[in-house]
C-alpha cells in the first residue's frame, strides 16, 4: 500500500534542533483541510489533491483522492491517484490517468490483431515504420467504425477483438440474406439482425 506523509515548509519554530520536515501519516478517511484543497471532477464527483511526500518512491508528488461508494450508498476505500509533477493540478492528474488507459487499449488490440509484436526487421527506420503502421492501423479502424455507428459516441470503449467479431457475423449474415432472400428491412427481421451482428462479443 503506498504511505504517503505530509510534507512541512521546514520553518524555524524557536525549538531546539532541525525542524521536521514530515507531519504525520496521510489518513485517506479523514483529511486535512490545510493540506488537501476539495474539486470537482467532469462528472461532477467530489475529489481531493494536495502535495505530499511518497515514502516508496522518495519523492513529493501531487496526489489525488478520488472517494468512492457502494450501490448502498456506504463508503468504500477511496481511489488515489498521482502526478510527479507537484505542480499538476488535480483535474489533470485525472484527465492523464484516463488518458493513459486509452493508450493501454491501443497497445492491445495491436500487439493482438495488427502485428505489432511480430516485425522481423532490425533496422531502426523499418522499426518505426512498423510500430506506427500497428498503431495507425487500430486508430483508422476505431474511426471507420464510429463513423460508421452514429448511434454509439467515440468516448465508448473500443475493442479491436468486438469489431471483428461484429463484422465478421455481418458478412456471414448478409450472405444468408441474400441466398435465402429473406428481407432484411423489415422491422421484426432488422431487430433481429442486429441482435445476431453482437454474437460473439466481448461482455461489457
Amino acid at each position: 500500500m503506498m504511505r504517503c506523509c505530509v510534507t512541512c515548509t521546514g520553518s524555524k519554530t524557536g525549538q531546539r534542533g532541525r525542524p521536521k520536515t514530515y507531519d504525520g501519516v496521510v489518513d485517506k478517511h479523514n483529511l486535512r483541510a490545510n493540506v488537501f484543497e476539495q474539486f470537482f471532477t467532469p462528472q461532477r464527483l467530489v475529489a481531493y489533491h494536495g502535495v505530499v511526500y511518497i515514502k516508496s518512491l522518495k519523492i513529493t508528488a501531487r496526489l489525488v483522492i478520488l472517494p468512492q461508494e457502494d450501490k448502498k450508498g456506504n463508503p468504500k476505500a477511496p481511489k488515489l491517484f498521482f502526478a510527479t509533477d507537484p505542480e499538476m493540478k488535480g483535474q489533470e492528474v485525472l484527465k492523464r490517468y484516463k488518458a493513459r488507459f486509452q493508450c493501454e487499449f491501443l497497445y492491445r488490440d495491436a500487439k493482438q490483431h495488427t502485428g505489432l509484436t511480430q516485425g522481423q526487421c532490425r533496422s531502426e527506420e523499418k522499426l518505426h515504420f512498423h510500430l506506427n503502421a500497428a498503431l495507425t492501423a487500430v486508430s483508422l479502424a476505431k474511426a471507420i467504425h464510429h463513423l460508421s455507428e452514429p448511434d454509439h459516441p467515440a468516448e465508448t470503449s473500443f475493442s479491436m477483438a468486438d469489431v471483428k467479431t461484429h463484422y465478421s457475423n455481418q458478412l456471414l449474415l448478409n450472405r444468408f440474406i441474400d441466398v435465402f432472400g429473406i428481407d432484411a428491412q423489415q422491422p421484426d427481421n432488422y431487430a433481429k439482425i442486429k441482435k445476431l451482428y453482437q454474437i460473439g462479443r466481448i461482455a461489457a
